[in-house]
This record gives C-alpha cells, sequence and structure tokens, in this order.
C-alpha cells in the first residue's frame, strides 16, 4: 500500500477531495483499492460559560491518499484538478544514503500519514497526564499510537504540539487533548499508562 499527500487550497478541501475521488474512480475504474482522507481534529471550545465541541482541519490544506498502486506518473493530471496544487514531494534515503525525492510518502512522513488513517482522519483529544518538569505520558486516544514528540502542551486550550524531527513534509501540528491527574485515573487506565508511549 502506498500514501500520498496532496497540497490543496486552504478551505477547499472536501471540493479537492471529492474532485480527486471521482478522478481515481475514473481512473482506475475499480482496479485499484484506494482511499483518500482529509483529516481533522475535534476538541472543545469555550462559549461562555459552557464548552462547544468543534471539528477543523488537523492539517489545513492537505489531504491524505492510500492506495495499492503508485501515482507518480499521474502528477501532472492530479495538478490540474480545481483548487490543487498536486502531489507533495517526499525526501526518501536511497542506498548510497543521499536523499532524492519521491511522490510516495517515507520516512517519518509515511508514519504521519499510516497515523492518521489508524485513526480514519478523526483525531479526537487524548487522555493524557502532564506533570511540571516531568514527561507528558498518554493513557489513551489518537496520541497512543502516535510516533514523534509532545514539544509543547497548552494547558489553557487543552492541546499538545506534536514534532517529527526527521519530517520533510508535516513537522508541527496541534492536536487536543483531555488533561488528567494521575489519581484520577481508574484501575484500567493504570494498566494502560505502563503501557503508554512517554515523550
Amino acid at each position: 500500500m502506498n500514501y500520498y499527500c496532496i497540497a490543496c487550497k486552504v478551505s477547499k478541501e472536501l471540493i479537492v477531495k471529492k474532485d480527486l475521488e471521482h478522478y481515481l474512480n475514473k481512473l482506475f475504474d475499480d482496479e485499484y483499492h484506494f482511499q483518500v482522507l482529509f483529516a481533522t481534529k475535534q476538541y472543545k471550545v469555550k462559549n461562555g460559560k459552557s464548552r462547544v465541541e468543534v471539528r477543523k482541519a488537523l492539517t489545513p490544506g492537505y489531504i491524505f491518499i492510500k492506495i495499492d498502486t503508485e501515482l507518480d506518473k499521474y502528477a501532472r493530471e492530479i495538478r490540474k484538478i480545481n483548487d490543487c496544487y498536486g502531489l507533495v514531494k517526499s525526501k526518501k534515503l536511497v542506498e548510497d544514503k543521499t536523499d532524492t525525492i519521491s511522490y510516495k510518502l517515507c520516512r517519518e512522513d509515511l508514519k504521519y500519514a499510516t497515523w492518521i488513517f489508524s485513526n480514519n482522519g478523526e483525531i479526537v483529544p487524548s487522555k493524557i497526564t502532564l506533570n511540571i518538569g516531568a514527561s507528558v505520558c498518554v493513557i489513551s486516544g489518537p496520541l497512543a499510537t502516535f510516533n514523534g514528540k509532545i514539544i509543547k502542551v497548552d494547558k489553557r486550550n487543552n492541546k499538545v504540539c506534536l514534532f517529527s524531527e526527521n519530517s520533510g513534509t508535516l513537522q508541527k501540528v496541534w492536536v487536543p487533548v483531555e488533561i488528567v491527574k494521575e489519581e484520577d485515573l481508574d484501575s484500567s487506565e493504570h494498566i494502560l499508562k505502563e503501557f503508554s508511549k512517554v515523550y
């Protein structure tokens, strides 16, 4: 299975996604299986005294494709889709240890794309514990399977900034979290905590 990322006009992602799906359906006529995702994040914002649930783009201006064939030779045609800037180039490490450019996502970009698809493109708040001066510990949710680092925590707005050091495409992205105290975890969550990733 191959993964690709497409850049497009911000706020036009859903339209480009629909046009892209139409193009791929017409091009392959069920010959290859594919999935196109526009990733979103779900979180709560203050609205007066209450909190309202909202959904926003996780990576504005980017759409992800998972397909069991290669799309490189269709790059020029894909770029002709309205409001589409085309396939994003990804750095690939070749045998002689030099970086070369490929449209197919690889290395950290590939890890990021597979993480998005494993969550079906919908990033909901992950439950984390946070001790000042210590590591962030992920209890449950999408971050439990994320390969990268949490570099900033916004306690006021309940979100964290993720960073992939070797990513050539998307290095930083803010995602929602629910910050809990360790003493408030139930017994099953304590078990999860022992096996969770620590950043």
